[in-house]
């Protein structure tokens, strides 16, 4: 019955992700190195579309900033790998390497 009852959340989900709409609005972040990665596909339709976003020496309470105004998005992105390198330079100063991802349905 668990099972049963997650397996419907998750296809609830889905079909609430398959109506929104296709255009995901591209990453900004001043400063940053940003790349396209292979999307990863999702079933029923949807993908990830995945971005690489590379900040060198950034102050790292600007991290929480970037990380609202990507999930505000619609549809949002979401943080799906992150690594933070402190700076031997200054405190707060590090460099952050992101993978983000958003939904999207397959072309």
């Amino acid at each position: 019955r668990a099972t049963k009852q997650q397996n419907e959340r998750i296809d609830s989900a889905l079909s609430a992700l398959a109506s929104i709409s296709n255009s995901v609005r591209p990453l900004a972040a001043a400063g940053a190195e940003m790349r396209e990665l292979d999307p990863q596909a999702l079933g029923q339709g949807l993908r990830a579309k995945r971005t690489e976003v590379k900040f060198m020496e950034m102050e790292l309470g600007a991290l929480p900033d970037f990380l609202h105004a990507a999930e505000s998005q619609v549809p949002p992105w979401r943080m799906a790998e992150c690594v933070i390198e402190s700076s031997p330079k200054a405190d707060g100063i590090g460099s952050v390497a992101l993978i983000m991802e958003a939904v999207t349905r397959q072309p």
